[in-house]
């Protein structure tokens, strides 16, 4: 005959049961037993131990590194990726790089000779192939040792072929451009020069250049015609003046020589302005060619005072 479950105390604790049982009902209007603070506890694993929450935190998000093996995810290269799809990303880039040419980061003077030999740099100065500038102006100069020079220059900077012949064509480049820009405005300085002397000279400036000149060889010396040399070419008025000074020293007996080129002799000056004193219009006012036979008169005059 069973013997009946004995029955609780009003307000007391229900029994335990034996193990393997049913867990007792609590008491009508009890209370429930209350679960941990925070949530449900984790499931254990079969046979372990519930891991225990961080005090007062939350627990960390999951990681794209979970999935990994340990020894795979606690790798110091993995932490520079922040997501899977960076890490696939980096295998690909490696795949391209698969099968190419490997320069390491050179140390040595010697390792810094043979990286740049690979990268292109010829074995001797020799080997570069420069190419010279085309039309070459006169007056520009552009030497052979020029080349040799900037060879030698390229190679001690370990310049590769293609580097070298670039800046090559370019520094002859730039120097061109120059000089045909300093020799146009040389060109139109001595051009307006030659203007203002035809102007104050006229038919005379032949020899009154050749005065002006003699009268620089035999005042100056060779250094100081050197320095000169800008006003001799281009200064119409320290000409003209030199050739007044020459033309002084001429008079005086001081200074002497030839004529210039294409000019006359004294008795060829003479015999054309007496050739054109006799001519009518040369006394006669009124004719309509006196100023222009007197004009000529008088500049045949000067140029035979001149020699």
């Amino acid at each position: 005959m069973p013997f009946p479950s004995p029955t609780p105390p009003a307000g007391g604790t229900p029994p335990t049961p034996p193990a393997g049982g049913t867990p007792p009902t609590p008491p009508a209007g009890g209370t429930p037993p209350t679960p941990p603070v925070g949530g449900t506890p984790p499931t254990p694993p079969a046979g372990g131990t519930p891991p225990a929450p961080p005090a007062g935190g939350t627990p960390p998000a999951p990681s794209w590194r979970d999935s990994l093996s340990p020894e795979i995810a606690s790798h110091p290269s993995m932490q520079n990726f922040a997501d899977i799809d960076g890490l696939a990303r980096s295998y690909v880039n490696a795949q391209t790089m698969i099968g190419r040419d490997k320069i390491p980061m050179p140390r040595t003077p010697e390792e810094f000779v043979s990286t740049f030999r690979r990268l292109g740099t010829p074995e001797t100065p020799e080997g570069y192939v420069l190419t010279p500038p085309a039309d070459i102006p006169v007056g520009f100069n552009y030497t052979q040792e020029a080349e040799n020079s900037f060879r030698t220059m390229a190679h001690d900077l370990s310049l590769t072929a293609d580097q070298a012949s670039a800046m090559y064509t370019k520094v002859w480049d730039n120097q061109l451009t120059a000089f045909k820009a300093n020799s146009a405005d040389i060109d139109t300085k001595v051009a307006q020069t030659n203007l203002a002397l035809k102007s104050a000279w006229g038919d005379a400036s032949d020899l009154q250049m050749d005065i002006a000149k003699r009268a620089s060889s035999q005042l100056f010396s060779p250094e100081t015609l050197t320095d000169l040399k800008p006003l001799l070419e281009n200064s119409s008025s320290f000409l003209i003046d030199l050739a007044k000074l020459g033309t002084s020293l001429v008079e005086d007996g001081v200074l002497v020589g030839g004529t210039a080129p294409g000019t006359q002799t004294p008795r060829q000056l003479g015999d054309k302005m007496n050739e054109l004193m006799a001519h009518p219009a040369y006394l006669d006012k009124a004719h309509i060619e006196h100023k222009k036979i007197v004009d000529q008169v008088y500049h045949y005059r000067q140029m035979l005072h001149s020699s």
